[in-house]
């Protein structure tokens, strides 16, 4: 048989297997019993291959319409868009590479038909059964929603229930980029402070880091004196400053410079030219390897002056004793303090009242 009619068979089989065409898969069954060498995994399971008795399935604590069986493994098999889509996963269906992806939160996974490997944790994982194509639907054990999935499985003699994992509780923060950390493999972003002060947001494998367009970073990507927002973990440490686990960084803007210093501390002083110019001198704490800490930074026309919401300030906020993070390029003065121009000063805390 010529191959363009074998591809069309097993492509119109498999999407059926996330449309539902009870007449259309009669067709397709049919085409697929001619073929010479009919593609296996395309072969619907006959009924010697399972039990004739339905296994119900509850998805946190409502019963499917669509029901499972049990397989020759001896574990259930359950229909996995059904299950999936109740435990609030988005399923896309990929035609080329007949697989199916899952995305929830920061949960990712690719099901691909007639295959026991499922992806979990940038890493390839057998069960007990590879997704079976059934009467136009595809199965998959009910472990896959457990250990892929990350619900709570349960097996009972009224069939299968499964809790999907609780949404995920955030708080969303915005701030600038203080400083960027890789001990070891052990990655973090401090944003608004250092030492003491600010949040760090530790970066894990499930962490998302995302341009303002919503395109993916690369951790190296990232820079201090970028403004991000932040969804972070309710939870958090009681140490000095406070540590979460970040669930998603979007960059809404970064300094145009490759070569970034900066300088997080207090104004200790504040003066103006005759011509008006503007120059606050920092001192604290070196925000990268090279950046001093102390610096006297000018105030030029197209300095960026904001708090950390990003919002626009004006000159005048930058008061003594107000708490500020400076950002300049290298080219400084070989004075003490060194002299320099802000590319961006960003007001953390005002000055104390007196």
């Amino acid at each position: 048989m010529h191959s363009t009619t074998k591809k069309t068979a097993a492509a119109l089989a498999l999407a059926l297997a996330f449309t539902g065409g009870g007449a259309a898969w009669a067709q397709a069954g049919a085409v697929i019993q001619t073929l010479e060498q009919p593609v296996p995994i395309m072969a619907p399971i006959q009924s010697d291959n399972q039990t004739t008795a339905a296994v119900a399935v509850r998805v946190n604590g409502q019963t499917l319409e669509s029901t499972g069986y049990l397989g020759l493994s001896g574990e259930s098999m359950l229909p996995l868009r059904a299950v999936a889509e109740a435990m609030g996963f988005v399923l896309s269906w990929n035609a080329e590479s007949y697989s199916t992806d899952l995305t929830k939160d920061n949960i990712f996974t690719t099901v691909k038909t007639g295959e026991n490997q499922y992806g979990m944790n940038k890493m390839l994982k057998k069960l007990e059964a590879a997704p079976a194509l059934v009467d136009s639907k595809l199965y998959v054990p009910s472990s896959f929603f457990g250990e892929i999935l990350r619900g709570t499985v349960s097996t009972g003699n009224d069939g299968i229930s499964i809790m999907a994992q609780e949404e995920k509780k955030f708080v969303q923060t915005t701030g600038v980029v203080t400083a960027i950390r890789d001990n070891g493999g052990h990655r973090s972003v401090h944003i608004n402070g250092y030492g003491v002060d600010g949040i760090v947001l530790n970066i894990g494998d499930q962490t998302e880091l995302m341009d303002a367009d919503g395109n993916k970073l690369d951790f190296s990507a990232l820079s201090i004196g970028m403004d991000v927002e932040v969804e972070h973990s309710m939870a958090m440490t009681m140490s000095l400053p406070p540590q979460t686990s970040a669930f998603k960084i979007k960059v809404i803007s970064a300094l145009a410079e490759k070569d970034v210093l900066g300088t997080w501390g207090v104004i200790g002083e504040i003066r103006e030219s005759d011509d008006g110019d503007i120059s606050v001198r920092v001192k604290g704490a070196g925000l990268s390897d090279h950046s001093p800490e102390e610096v006297v930074l000018r105030i030029a026309k197209d300095t960026v002056l904001q708090d950390v919401s990003g919002k626009a300030i004006d000159a005048k906020e930058l008061t003594e004793g107000a708490r500020v993070a400076g950002f300049y390029t290298p080219m400084l003065t070989k004075s003490l303090p060194p002299i320099g121009t802000a590319l961006k000063m960003t007001l953390v805390a005002e000055a104390p009242a007196e």
